[in-house]
């Protein structure tokens, strides 16, 4: 980065938060595959910088919206959105710190996790991002857009879940999939309506208010031991996506189960329905990161044609 960006970016902290402060140093951290991010040390504390030139102009608009959205609720810690801005091409986001630690110990964050899932779109007031005004009758979605990677992620909100899932989560990854030339994924398209009508046959979820994108890579436990989740592709869907995802890649402990099972124990038939929500995440990795994922895209959509045969 360069001198005259982190002084943009300055100019934009002090304005966003109507005071003066001094750069003190920065340092890169890890995490993320898509983004550069550094800590910014000041004489105001630290702040959380990821820059970036690939992607669309809007993708840090839409996680800030987000990160907002879910502080709304005050059911988890996350990030606090400061500023989004760009100079010479590169694009920024700042936000607050967060002091993590090595801790691996998440049973608190299974039991707060279940209390976000509980809030839906007309909890209370929320930033007008996460409103879906008056759609009682289309409580599923977002009234933004956002991203899963790289990958654009329509939020139209859709009065039935399984509307919504087929038409904005697996139809757009299934088409990018064949167009990025895994045709074989053409057969699971074909038959994907069916499977996910029969799979989701009778199940009614809330429109709970979920992370979207929880891997074990966007949740951690701050100093004070207080659980932070962030990096989220959020809208209001079933809680059950989040819980399938945590599984997926792993790094979650028992204990987060247990206490998410404690708070609020999921629904009857998860089991099954967590390959279809996985599915989605499999397929954003094969359209983003190439052929290593199709052979579990195609395992995972044999094993829902199995479980929807089951079914017939």
């Amino acid at each position: 980065m360069t001198a005259k960006l982190w002084q943009d970016i300055k100019t934009s902290l002090c304005n966003r938060l109507e005071q003066d402060l001094t750069l003190v140093g920065y340092n890169a951290v890890g995490g993320g595959d898509i983004n550069e991010s550094f800590r910014l040390e000041t004489d105001r504390g630290s702040f959380f910088v990821k820059h970036s030139s690939a992607g669309e102009p809007d993708m840090f608009h839409a996680e800030a919206a987000g990160l907002a959205c879910l502080s709304s609720f005050n059911q988890l810690r996350c990030p606090q959105p400061l500023v989004c801005g760009e100079y010479g091409g590169t694009r920024y986001f700042v936000m607050t710190f967060l002091h993590l630690t090595g801790s691996r110990n998440d049973d608190l964050l299974g039991k707060q996790l279940a209390s976000l899932h509980r809030e839906s779109a007309n909890s209370h007031a929320v930033t007008d991002a996460c409103s879906s005004r008056p759609p009682a009758a289309t409580p599923f979605g977002l009234q933004i857009n956002n991203y899963i990677g790289l990958s654009p992620q329509s939020n139209t909100p859709a009065k039935h879940w399984h509307s919504f899932w087929l038409e904005h989560r697996m139809e757009p990854q299934l088409r990018q999939a064949i167009d990025n030339g895994y045709n074989v994924i053409a057969r699971g398209l074909k038959r994907l309506e069916e499977n996910t009508e029969i799979l989701l046959h009778g199940h009614q979820p809330m429109a709970s208010a979920v992370h979207g994108d929880l891997w074990s890579g966007n949740k951690g436990i701050c100093e004070d031991g207080s659980p932070a989740i962030f990096d989220p592709a959020f809208y209001f869907g079933d809680r059950e996506v989040d819980i399938a995802l945590s599984r997926l890649f792993g790094g979650f402990s028992s204990g987060f189960y247990h206490q998410y099972n404690a708070t609020w124990p999921l629904d009857a038939g998860f089991e099954q329905r967590e390959h279809l929500y996985n599915l989605y995440h499999l397929l954003n990795h094969l359209n983003l990161f190439g052929h290593g994922y199709l052979g579990a895209c195609l395992n995972t959509i044999e094993k829902i044609d199995q479980l929807a045969a089951a079914h017939r």
